[in-house]
């Protein structure tokens, strides 16, 4: 039996998504380095979301916010 999210009922949630990938990569044996550096991510930018308070649909991320997150973490990290 397949496992899968099911794009029509959900609205591609980044939470939703992240908690997948998480599952996905435990259950295939992956390193959990590499997993654990992607999840913290991951979340750092469903924070930044919130933080601006935008929802965390994938269809509102787009390029422009992309690159405003990338802004804002060169700033943070000076």
């Amino acid at each position: 039996m397949a496992t899968h999210v099911n794009t029509q009922e959900k609205a591609h949630k980044l939470n939703e998504l992240v908690e997948y990938y998480e599952v996905c990569i435990k259950t295939e044996g992956k390193s959990p380095k590499p997993t654990s550096w992607y999840s913290a991510n991951l979340k750092s930018f469903r924070n930044y979301l919130k933080s601006r308070r935008l929802p965390d649909s994938l269809d509102n991320i787009d390029k422009k916010l992309l690159r405003e997150y990338v802004v804002y973490l060169l700033k943070k990290n000076r």
